[in-house]
């Protein structure tokens, strides 16, 4: 007589799953993030200019009046950086690295501002 095994058993453990929430909460922990450092240095740069949110806001793209592309963002040192693609292979960047979030949007966003100025 053959005896009938199941190929699959679904064994259900004896535990419960505990979930304790994030800390600090989802949204808090920055007060702004890099594409409203790129908002906030095109409004200081003049009407002129064009600013574009990256995706989920890590990057942001500025354009001046002549169409030159700038962008700002973090590196993995957590340095914050404007840089500017000159062709395929070529940029130039400028790096920010004494400039933290404690320092402020307007501080922030200034500094991105001179940056994205003496890049072009």
């Amino acid at each position: 007589m053959r005896r009938f095994i199941r190929p699959f058993s679904i064994i259900r453990p004896n535990w419960t799953l505990t979930w304790k929430a994030p800390e600090p909460a989802p949204g808090t922990e920055y007060p702004f993030s890099i594409s409203d450092i790129a908002r906030a240095a095109a409004v200081l740069l003049g009407d002129d200019w064009a600013v574009e949110s990256g995706y989920w806001g890590v990057t942001g793209t500025l354009e001046s009046p002549d169409g030159e592309v700038f962008t700002v963002g973090v590196d993995g040192n957590g340095d914050l950086y404007v840089c500017r693609d000159l062709t395929y292979l070529t940029t130039k960047t400028i790096y920010l690295p004494d400039l933290t979030a404690a320092d402020g949007l307007d501080a922030s966003a200034t500094a991105i501002a001179e940056a994205a100025l003496s890049l072009s």
